[in-house]
This record gives C-alpha cells, sequence and structure tokens, in this order.
C-alpha cells in the first residue's frame, strides 16, 4: 500500500465518521418536527437521504403556526438539500467499486445507476474524500445551530444555544 492509497482509506474512515455524524443530526430535526416524545422510539435506523425527505415533507407541511417561519422552513430545507447533494457525493465513494487504472496512474470509483445501461466511472482523490469529509463536519455544524436555535434550550446565560435530542 502505497502512501495516495492510505490516504484514500483513512479520508474513507473520516468520510463515515462525519456522514453518520450528519445523519445523527438529521434524525434529531425530524424528531423534533415530528413532535416525537422520544428520539429512538422514532425511525432511529433510517439513513440519512430518508430522514432528508421526511424532513421535508413536515417541513413542507408545516403552517407559521406550527412553530417555524416561513424563514425557518425555508433556511431549513436549503441545509437539507445540500446534504442531499453531499449523501449523493458520499455514496460515490461508499457504494461504489473501487478500481485502480494503470495506464492513468490513478484511483477509479464505479458505480451502477438506477435505469442506465452502464457504470458512472469517475476519479477518486485522498484530496476529494478530505474535502468532502469537511463539508459534511460544516454541515453538521450548521444543522446543529438551526435545531438549537429552533428546538433547544438557550441561549443560556453564555450566549450560546443547546441542541436537545430526547431519549
Amino acid at each position: 500500500m502505497d502512501e495516495e492509497e492510505a490516504a484514500l482509506l483513512f479520508g474513507l474512515g473520516l468520510l463515515v465518521r462525519s456522514a453518520s455524524a450528519v445523519e445523527y443530526t438529521l434524525h434529531t430535526i425530524l424528531v423534533h418536527l415530528n413532535g416525537s416524545p422520544r428520539a429512538y422510539a422514532y425511525k432511529s435506523a433510517e439513513p440519512g437521504t430518508w430522514y432528508i425527505k421526511e424532513s421535508v415533507k413536515r417541513l413542507d407541511d408545516m403552517a407559521d403556526e406550527a412553530g417555524l417561519t416561513a424563514e425557518a422552513r425555508t433556511s431549513a430545507k436549503a441545509l437539507l438539500s445540500r446534504c442531499t447533494a453531499l449523501f449523493e457525493e458520499r455514496h460515490r465513494y461508499i457504494h461504489g467499486t473501487w478500481a485502480y487504472d494503470d495506464e492513468r496512474q490513478t484511483w477509479l470509483t464505479l458505480r451502477g445507476r438506477r435505469k442506465a445501461n452502464w457504470p458512472e466511472i469517475m476519479t477518486a482523490s485522498a484530496e476529494g474524500i478530505w474535502e468532502l469529509a469537511a463539508k459534511f463536519d460544516r454541515a453538521q455544524e450548521e444543522l446543529i445551530l438551526w435545531d438549537a436555535i429552533h428546538f433547544g434550550d438557550g441561549p443560556g446565560d453564555s450566549g450560546w444555544y443547546a441542541s436537545t435530542k430526547r431519549v
């Protein structure tokens, strides 16, 4: 294993960790949007894209009287849309097949697509994977802040908001 392959594999671990943290936060938001009394009693093992779709449906069904302004719902849907794009890119790395192209001296991912007769083939780099992990980290920070402002405790004496997840 050379340095590039080691960086790819280490980056994949970071990507999985960062994406799973976003999935956890997406579950938190959906629990709050649904008003579920206990978080883990409600769909705690679904994939992140399912939480996104369900949250968007819930946001679309809400009226201002439900406690979230139109502006708050719009900002949430923008965050969720960005997360959808991040998960789509993540799927390429996590669910794609990896192959090394000796001719071009680069790693490739091959991923089948529904209703397509040919796999999607893209080059992969450690730098791209690490950047995607960092994008997930930023998305999680924004999701936590949105959740904390709209469903959390605060601002406290320190001026900080705290997100809450009812176990």
